[in-house]
């Protein structure tokens, strides 16, 4: 994989979506009802995805290609985001748990951001 990164902000932003995937699959672990089984396999797939589009984006051959797998994980971060919302709701998670996950998803979504905006999408 690094060898295919070669940029170190993206590289930031994929470890950071790992990082995201990680922290998510170890809560989710504790989610034992069977009510919450479904809950549980939203998220771990839209785990699994985030970083997964970071990369498959940076290696694209054009911008606009990029910019798509970037904007595809800005719609796994909302999803995830609001999955997470709905499992506050229905008191699934702690509200620490909660708290940092939504902390490090809108920081993620952030970054990203950046990385779409047309002024900073430069392709080797």
């Amino acid at each position: 994989m690094n060898q295919l990164i070669k940029s170190t902000k993206i590289f930031v932003i994929w470890r950071k979506g790992l990082e995201l995937a990680d922290a998510i699959q170890k809560i989710v672990d504790n989610l034992t009802s069977t009510e919450s089984f479904y809950i549980r396999s939203i998220l771990r797939a839209m785990t699994f995805t985030i970083p997964s589009n970071i990369a498959e984006g940076f290696i694209m051959h054009n911008a606009e290609d990029t910019r798509a797998y970037f904007y595809r994980t800005l719609d796994c971060l909302e999803k995830l985001l609001t999955s997470i919302r709905i499992t506050e709701q229905m008191g699934y998670l702690k509200k620490a748990h909660i708290r940092k996950i939504k902390k490090e998803i809108i920081k993620l979504n952030g970054l990203i951001c950046e990385l779409i905006s047309p002024q900073r999408l430069l392709l080797n």
